[in-house]
């Protein structure tokens, strides 16, 4: 049986392992041609690497946002430093989200609701109840700075430096 040029014949590409055998161990072949890394070109390498480069992208700002948040958590005394004191209502539930966030952050005052006093403050807070338009809300005892709403771990971070 005649086979075309077009389709050479799989030992054409075997090659042996050792040149010269062993005695009593016969001879491997691997068939195909020799194994190179050839780099290839064309949208299928571009989309790879585009690929690639996003989830790169990706892992180092999951990271990142978990580091700040460790940051944070690991120092919740860098807010009281500067002067910071948060303000919660209860039943808010942006204030719980904020105080699980914070942890054991010591300057806090709690109101209840119609304004009563339910704990956090050892003397008389900074500011009244009627004078917080929202909850939670942050306050700062040195400058007078006021910050109002959730503040993430970003903003927290950038509070306590």
């Amino acid at each position: 049986m005649d086979v075309p040029e077009a389709f050479p014949s799989i030992l054409d590409y075997a090659r042996p392992v050792d040149s010269e055998p062993q005695v009593g161990l016969p001879t491997v072949f691997y068939p195909g041609p020799p194994h190179v890394a050839v780099a290839r070109s064309g949208p299928q390498s571009l989309v790879l690497a585009a690929v690639v480069l996003l989830a790169v992208v990706l892992i180092c700002a999951c990271w990142r946002g978990g580091h700040l948040k460790r940051r944070f958590a690991s120092s919740p005394k860098g807010l009281a430093a500067r002067g910071w004191t948060v303000y919660y209502l209860q039943g808010c539930g942006y204030c719980d989200k904020q105080a699980a966030l914070l942890g054991s952050f010591a300057r806090y005052v709690k109101y209840g609701p119609g304004g009563v006093l339910l704990g956090g403050y050892t003397e008389a807070p900074p500011l009244t109840f009627g004078a917080i338009r929202g909850f939670p809300h942050w306050y700062n005892t040195r400058t007078g700075e006021t910050r109002g709403g959730f503040q993430d771990a970003a903003a927290l971070a950038e509070m306590a430096a």
